[in-house]
């Protein structure tokens, strides 16, 4: 009765046994038919895809923007260079009539324009009275003659003259930032506003000596 009793706790347990295997592979087939894995992997997929497309449509976006800004500063870039280029030359070659009519300068048979006589005192003739009216000269002076030029022009009211380019750069705080007087940072700040007065049809204040104007940072 006992081997009975054995035999029927055994095949119960089997058919238990074997009955939840069935249901089992029943559950992962259902699995299979209704959510396949791929299913499962796409259907993840389609959020980032959506992130994605959405991030490349602001990057074009911004690349977009940031193309057309690019472009509108070489556009200015280049339509700065252009203006300076042509009022440098024009207030150059004023500087140069200047000198030769005042005898301070003549033309060679080459067609060269030098300077007659270094004397400083040559430069008073030119008279002088700003940075911005200084500034054509720098353009078409060699270095020295800068420097003897600027030791003709008065500042602080007349009261003084100029010891030279290097205290004339130091004055009207043209300086490095060390704060050493600085030819390329007064070259710097002239084109700048030569660039501005061009472009209102006012090169005048380059051109023109003004006793009434004090010049920049006097």
């Amino acid at each position: 009765m006992n081997n009975t009793n054995n035999e029927d706790y055994a095949n119960a347990w089997q058919e238990a046994f074997n009955n939840r295997d069935k249901k089992n592979r029943v559950e992962e087939k259902s699995c299979g038919n209704f959510s396949t894995p791929t299913d499962k992997v796409e259907k993840e997929k389609r959020p980032r895809n959506s992130i994605r497309q959405y991030a490349a449509g602001a990057l074009a976006t911004l690349l977009l923007l940031s193309g057309i800004e690019l472009g509108e500063k070489i556009y200015r870039k280049i339509e700065y260079h252009h203006d300076l280029k042509t009022a440098k030359q024009e207030i150059a070659e004023a500087a140069q009539e200047s000198l030769l009519d005042t005898g301070i300068a003549a033309t060679t048979s080459e067609g060269e324009i030098v300077i007659l006589q270094s004397d400083e005192n040559e430069y008073y003739k030119l008279d002088l009275k700003t940075p911005e009216e200084a500034y054509p000269y720098f353009l078409v002076l060699s270095p020295s003659e800068f420097n003897n030029l600027v030791q003709t022009i008065p500042y602080q009211n007349g009261s003084y003259y100029y010891t030279g380019s290097s205290q004339f750069f130091g004055i009207n705080g043209y300086l490095d930032q060390s704060g050493a007087p600085s030819s390329t940072v007064f070259a710097n700040y002239m084109e700048s506003e030569l660039v501005e007065a061009y472009r209102i049809g006012d090169t005048n204040v380059f051109l023109n000596a003004d006793a009434d104007s004090e010049g920049r940072n006097r």
